[in-house]
């Protein structure tokens, strides 16, 4: 059998009472033939067979004979189904002056969704066309903005490496080891994990020891910098980083948000949130807007107001979403450190701290050193805790440490240049020999350290050794 050709078929009734049956391969050609002769009296689709000429039945009428009733369907047997034209002028008007009603066509049948057409308006190309004019006039426009350009190459955009995949495993890679030391995983959620800059080098079994002695040790951290990280062109802080690779991927429009785009009034500002409201945990942290991250303000002005009153302190707000985290926003930064300090030990089975008395003009009943907290369900999942740490590099490295520094300033340093040039620079009130001695003993036990590690033997930091 032939394959089934378009055809497009003129419907209209002669002079003589006899139906037209002119049919033309294209809806151009039965529109120009109907306005010459037939004065534009509509336009008809049918099936005709290419071989013989015949007409078939067409798709409209076998619709309708498995849609309408069998009585319905008898008295229309005779006429010629007539549907809108699919190529019709504007100003053509069908036989009558009124179209029939539309065949409601079954829902397996339609491959796309078409928009409903008001009440008598016309199916025709110009009523597409006025859609198309619509929704294109209804659409956002990309708003136009100057990018910054990077410092190290001035011809591309300022943090481009940033939502390559590679740079998240490089991210994971520091974020790794820096948790394992203090004795938890990358899935740990149970307590905070404050690292300030200060801190970010040092080991925590020195950190622990000085605790122990000194209650108030951490109290410089409330004043102390966030800590950084840096990579290609682009430095931010650890827990801006954080959030940043917390949802993967990432659009170019949020790049530009991330670096500061200056102009870019049509996206919020964004921040990397605390729900504990510890501005130095790399734990809980999240990449919201700016205004929301400054309404949470007051749940924790709420939980701290709980805890005074010694009333119970729910686990999650209801305002946010996620929810802020009140309970560990009812601890103050003394107490989250002395808890991270009891995880460490319990994490690395070393001998459990001592409960600390309540300080003097404490702002709380309670002071909360160690899990179990006596006011909140704070707790630490056992399989989130690591033992054993794995090898970053770092292990056997000295201790980058500024002996000029009281304990409550301690701090340490990634690299001996560093650490050297805050001995010159920050402790000038101390002896020039004094200072020197201090360089020399520090240099001595970098270059052991460079030697049994197999450092490169012409690094600029060997260099400065010799």
């Amino acid at each position: 059998m032939a394959p089934m050709a378009k055809r497009y078929r003129c419907q209209a009734i002669k002079s003589n009472s006899r139906p037209c049956t002119a049919s033309f391969h294209r809806a151009s050609g039965l529109e120009r033939h109907q306005q010459k002769h037939h004065q534009s009296q509509g336009i008809t689709f049918v099936h005709c067979d290419p071989a013989t000429g015949a007409r078939r039945r067409s798709i409209f009428e076998s619709i309708a004979a498995t849609l309408l009733p069998s009585s319905r369907r008898n008295s229309r047997a005779t006429a010629e189904p007539t549907v809108p034209p699919l190529h019709a002028s504007p100003f053509a008007a069908p036989s009558g002056g009124v179209y029939p009603p539309p065949v409601q066509i079954p829902a397996g049948l339609v491959h796309a969704q078409v928009p409903p057409l008001a009440p008598g308006a016309r199916n025709n190309i110009s009523n597409w066309n006025d859609v198309l004019r619509s929704s294109s006039a209804n659409a956002r426009t990309v708003p136009t903005y100057e990018v910054k350009q990077s410092r190290r190459v001035p011809s591309q955009q300022r943090g481009a490496s940033w939502i390559r995949y590679q740079s998240k495993q490089r991210f994971e890679e520091v974020l790794s080891p820096i948790l394992e030391r203090w004795g938890v995983g990358v899935q740990h959620w149970g307590t905070c994990v404050l690292i300030p800059e200060a801190w970010r080098f040092l080991e925590p079994i020195e950190l622990v020891a000085l605790l122990s002695t000194d209650v108030n040790l951490p109290l410089a951290l409330a004043q102390g910098s966030r800590a950084c990280y840096s990579y290609d062109d682009h430095a931010t802080s650890f827990a801006r980083a954080k959030a940043w690779y917390s949802t993967w991927p990432r659009r170019g429009c949020d790049l530009d948000n991330f670096v500061g785009t200056e102009g870019q009034d049509d996206y919020k500002p964004m921040d990397a949130s605390h729900l504990c409201h510890h501005k130095h945990c790399i734990i809980h942290i999240v990449y919201e807007a700016a205004d929301v991250n400054q309404d949470r303000a007051r749940c924790q002005e709420r939980a701290q107001f709980l805890r005074r009153e010694r009333r119970a302190i729910p686990d999650h707000c209801t305002q946010h979403q996620p929810p802020c985290l009140l309970q560990h926003a009812a601890l103050t930064t003394l107490e989250a450190c002395h808890i991270q300090a009891s995880v460490f030990c319990l994490a690395k089975n070393l001998p459990p701290l001592q409960r600390k008395p309540c300080p003097r003009r404490y702002p709380y009943p309670t002071f909360e050193s160690a899990l179990p907290c006596t006011f909140s369900s704070v707790s630490v999942i056992p399989d989130d805790l690591v033992s054993e740490t794995v090898d970053d590099g770092l292990r056997g490295r000295p201790n980058l440490n500024c002996t000029f520094c009281p304990p409550h300033h301690l701090r340490g340093y990634a690299s001996i240049i560093a650490l050297w040039a805050h001995i010159v620079h920050h402790h000038q009130a101390e002896k020039k020999k004094v200072r020197l001695q201090e360089v020399c003993r520090t240099a001595a036990a970098w270059q052991e350290y460079w030697d049994a590690s197999g450092g490169r033997k012409f690094n600029p930091t060997a260099a400065k050794l010799e």
